[in-house]
């Protein structure tokens, strides 16, 4: 049974999967989310395309360094 606790948890565990991270530590974790996978192929279409856009701007973060912000500095890298 679906619940709406679920598409909280589960679109934060697509983010972690997006960038790698693995739910084998924790079993029963990995279990839920991949029956949710299975059993909900018509959510997990939808949110196909997102994940490749998270994991794409993992593996290639863009350069902020040009920024000045002036709450949360930006590191800058010597070249």
């Amino acid at each position: 049974q679906l619940t709406i606790a679920d598409f909280a948890l589960n679109t934060a565990t697509m983010c972690l999967e997006a960038i790698g991270f693995s739910l084998s530590p924790w079993p029963h974790v990995e279990r839920w989310y991949n029956d949710f996978k299975v059993n909900h192929p018509e959510l997990w279409e939808i949110a196909a395309g997102g994940m490749k856009e998270i994991s794409f701007f993992e593996k290639n973060p863009p350069d902020l360094s040009h920024m000045d912000h002036p709450i949360h500095p930006i590191r800058k890298l010597s070249k």
